[in-house]
């Protein structure tokens, strides 16, 4: 094969590569392809009305035949289409500079191909809402762009001719609009070529048709909604492996797979190619259904070393297990719902590296998925978002695009609750069925579902860069029969923003003796303490066991927190605990400086309650204040929301607590 972007490409030549070396499929994977709401009609067809014209994809046919011999292609391709704006003169396609169009046909009146773009005029002008019909016929020799373009190789059994087009190189092949903005609703694809060779596209085999005495034709139809980068084609002499898949419904459905003969040899291939259908099997009950089910899924052989989610029909330069599991994900997370600009990739490669832990939590258990996502845990700076889009490496960011995004969904997984965030992917899959979405699309969704407002989760994670730093510790206290434990949080990220990270953190106490309790803080300041009555005394404590946070963390001696700690330089008011409560409520808080202080409680409408203190007071931490539902008067309050207000000179801090009788 070509060598492609040495630098980053981690070639794979699988029939050379022995079952026994060990599997590093994601990083594989991501090294390889490292190279607020928009209006919507039916769905979501917003489109660019710069670059192209303001007009919407319904329909390609692509009819094209390859000249192995000769490195070239030729054809016709049509595009249906509807004008979306008003009266409209120009619209374009992108067609690459190298490819020779012959003629333009169908309704518009002249055309120019030039700087990589077809530019159309139309006399009389498109009316709003005309539909029209264009067939470009073209020929020439592809050249290879990206990661790949369309490619004339050869395997050590035979030749392949294969496309890869991610982001925007389609047009390096066929004429196209080429951005994900703009699915067309359906597709036809004809592939002309030797008849020793088989020609395999997306969607399912209509026919084959013997062309010529040496060539034949293949008819592949696509009945789902398409983005252009995802329209394939791979042929080589394949060998061609089917199995099948029995839906949720009962419905069958074909497997089908187009191995290199070479590959059917070696049992580790064959085996994961096997597990495929458990894979969909998994993926249904997680995702729902399987989205193209009145057509296939299937893969193919092709020699770029990594794999490409081509919609029905992936295409694989390996055939590890964790490859499989990642492009099969795709089907729901990139081409069932595809992400609407290049910005916003973290929702095609994000979503299928978590699938992958997915995956391994559905058949080992969650030791499993834990250990997986530790691999993810990606703590260098940029951020998730795209800013460049020009840099196909920027885009397919492995450590940014894959594992920190992937992480990103294990955090929000935490954040809203189990149960929540599958609930929230389902209300995703049907907002955006077969259409684009953008970050803040997921985030509606999202916050829809959980009814929590997660905009502060989306700016820290996706919109900006590095994890947050804790430095925490433990210290206890006698309180009668029972202990208070103290445990201070500290944030010691040196940033901009997020200067604070506000996400939950697990907190786990144990003894030698075999006790243990953990309990959730939401940690929303720079500096923290909180505090838990128990009837034990904890001696150990480890901040987010889990590791449902992505960060850094370090346990401190606790005389140094005490003694020294940034945050008993500041004035800073504890979460009282417990909240909510029903007898009392304990209330922490810092003064740096010799003050007269007041502590005063509030009703939610504003009006004093009580005045738990007034007076002066040396600087110290303090965790001797109580808080017993009761007025001035000694009598118990009524059951609602209150307010501690902390105050010294026009410095104040306040904290809502919930009494519950």
């Amino acid at each position: 094969m070509k060598n492609i972007f040495p630098l980053f490409l981690l070639p794979v030549f699988l029939f050379a590569q022995s079952p026994d070396v060990p599997e590093n499929p994601h990083e594989q994977l991501a090294r390889a392809k490292q190279n607020i709401l928009a209006q919507r009609q039916q769905m979501r067809k917003s489109v660019s009305t710069t670059d192209y014209g303001h007009y919407d994809v319904q329909y390609y046919s692509l009819d094209l035949t390859f000249h192995q011999s000769t490195e070239t292609i030729s054809g016709t391709v049509e595009m249906r289409a509807k004008n979306l704006g008003g009266s409209q003169s120009t619209i374009a396609m992108d067609l690459a500079d190298n490819m020779s169009v012959t003629n333009v046909t169908g309704d518009h009146s002249g055309y120019t191909h030039t700087n990589e773009r077809i530019n159309m005029e139309f006399d009389p002008p498109l009316t709003a809402g005309q539909e029209f019909t264009v067939v470009v016929h073209y020929n020439g020799s592809p050249v290879v762009a990206g990661f790949q373009g369309l490619t004339f190789e050869n395997h050590s059994q035979g030749p392949i001719i294969s496309s890869l087009s991610e982001p925007y190189f389609a047009r390096t092949w066929w004429p196209c609009k080429d951005v994900p903005a703009d699915k067309a609703d359906s597709a036809d694809i004809r592939i002309t070529s030797s008849n020793d060779l088989i020609p395999v596209s997306n969607g399912s085999l209509e026919s084959i048709t013997q062309t010529t005495d040496s060539t034949h034709t293949y008819h592949w139809k696509v009945h789902y909604p398409i983005v252009n980068y995802l329209i394939s084609v791979a042929i080589s002499n394949y060998t061609n492996l089917t199995d099948t898949y029995v839906a949720m419904n009962g419905d069958s459905m074909l497997l089908d797979y187009y191995l290199y003969p070479q590959e059917t040899n070696y049992s580790y291939i064959t085996e994961n190619v096997d597990e495929t259908r458990q894979m969909i099997e998994a993926f249904a009950e997680l995702f729902g259904e399987y989205p193209f089910l009145e057509e296939k899924y299937g893969m193919a052989s092709f020699n770029w070393g990594g794999a490409m989610e081509h919609q029905t029909i992936s295409s694989m330069g390996s055939y590890s297990r964790m490859i499989i599991v990642h492009e099969l994900a795709h089907q729901w997370w990139g081409d069932m719902v595809t992400t609407h600009n290049w910005h916003h990739i973290w929702l095609n490669e994000g979503f299928a590296s978590y699938a992958e832990a997915l995956y391994l939590e559905a058949i080992q258990g969650e030791d499993a998925y834990h250990n997986y996502m530790a691999s993810m845990a990606y703590r260098g700076n940029g951020t998730i978002y795209v800013e460049d889009t020009t840099s196909v490496y920027g885009i397919f960011n492995g450590n940014l695009s894959y594992d920190k995004a992937g992480y990103v969904l294990h955090m929000l997984r935490h954040v809203v609750g189990d149960s929540t965030f599958f609930e929230g992917l389902s209300a995703y899959r049907d907002a955006y069925y077969m259409s684009t979405a953008t970050t803040e699309d997921f985030q509606q969704v999202m916050e829809q579902v959980s009814g929590q407002d997660l905009s502060a989760f989306f700016q820290q994670w996706i919109y900006s860069q590095g994890p947050p730093n804790y430095d925490y510790c433990l210290w206890t206290e006698a309180a009668g029969d029972s202990t208070e434990a103290f445990i201070c949080v500290h944030q010691t990220q040196d940033r901009e923003y997020p200067y604070i990270f506000k996400m939950p953190l697990d907190i786990q106490l144990t003894d030698s003796l075999g006790n243990d309790t953990t309990f959730v803080v939401q940690n929303d300041e720079r500096d923290a303490v909180y505090s838990v009555m128990l009837d034990w005394a904890p001696t150990d404590i480890e901040l987010d066991p889990d590791d449902w946070v992505l960060k850094t963390a370090n346990q401190v001696p606790a005389n140094i927190v005490r003694d020294g700690c940034e945050f008993l330089t500041e004035f800073n008011l504890a979460p009282n605990y417990p909240n909510p409560f029903n007898s009392r409520t304990k209330l922490v808080f810092t003064v740096p400086i010799t003050q007269f202080v007041t502590g005063e409680i509030y009703d939610i409408t504003g009006r004093k309650v009580k005045t738990l203190f007034a007076k002066e007071l040396p600087p110290g931490q303090y965790t001797s204040y109580y808080w017993d539902a009761t007025n001035d008067m000694g009598q118990t309050v009524s059951s609602g929301v209150y307010i501690f207000r902390l105050q010294y000179e026009n410095h104040v801090k306040s904290r809502k607590m919930i009494f519950i009788k």
